[in-house]
């Protein structure tokens, strides 16, 4: 989970006032959790879910109207 406080090209970008290592122990904390919610049968279910929803939303976002 510490590729979400990298830039694209993996250098550390601070965007708050809490020190690298800090985000770091917090990104430590949270991860197992995360983890687990995502392997378990719940979190499976609420990611497909989620991400039906979210290719139905950008395919109309795509559609274009012709005149």
């Amino acid at each position: 989970m510490l590729w979400l406080i990298h830039d694209k090209h993996g250098e550390y970008k601070l965007h708050s006032y809490l020190p690298k290592h800090e985000v770091e122990a917090i990104v430590r904390t949270f991860y197992p959790s995360v983890v687990m919610f995502f392997e378990s049968e719940e979190g499976k279910q609420e990611y497909k879910a989620w991400r039906n929803k979210k290719a139905t939303k950008d395919t109309k976002k795509h559609e274009t109207v012709i005149p």
